[in-house]
């Protein structure tokens, strides 16, 4: 099973599987909270089936990752130095590995529930750049179940920053009537 070791030491698992075919994209999976990429196995064959090539980690506490970090179960969960941020920066830096290794790919960020929220942030803060090759469309993908939105971000044949989408606002019912 590959690894990379994120700016905190923290050695980082992932799965990395390839389509028979000769691949049309890649994904970056991510995972919810208190699972793991082999949670997703399924999936990650419907993806290679498909032919995409799909890069799945066990994010900070999580998984394989969080049991060679903590040495056990017990503290599964708990992100360890630098905590949520450092957390985002290890999910971002496997995404230019992915991006680096197949360049002229469309490349698709996908999460599921906690997932999806790493990687809203990724794309509200503006740290996912496109330099698309031309004729190629890369397209970056957050799926959050929780409240049932999907958004998609896409470009075609230009230099752009990822688009910025309006910010979600939940207010409380006794606030929305004042």
């Amino acid at each position: 099973m590959p690894e990379y070791t994120d700016v905190h030491g923290v050695e980082i698992v992932y799965d990395l599987a390839t389509p028979v075919t000769t691949p049309r994209g890649v994904i970056h999976l991510l995972h919810g909270v208190g699972e793991h990429a082999g949670r997703y196995g399924a999936v990650i064959g419907a993806l290679t089936d498909a032919g995409f090539i799909v890069y799945a980690d066990d994010h900070r506490g999580h998984g394989r990752t969080g049991m060679r970090q903590h040495g056990s179960s017990e503290r599964l969960g708990r992100l360890g130095p630098g905590g949520l941020r450092a957390t985002i920066d290890a999910v971002w830096q496997l995404s230019e590995m992915a991006r680096a290794e197949h360049p002229d790919l469309p490349f698709i960020l996908l999460g599921h529930s906690w997932g999806s929220f790493i990687a809203q942030i990724l794309v509200n803060g503006g740290i996912l750049v496109y330099h698309l090759p031309s004729g190629i469309e890369h397209t970056l993908l957050a799926v959050t179940s929780a409240i049932g939105v999907l958004f998609v971000y896409s470009a075609i044949n230009r230099s752009v920053a990822t688009p910025r989408p309006r910010p979600l606002v939940l207010v409380r019912r006794s606030e929305a009537a004042r």
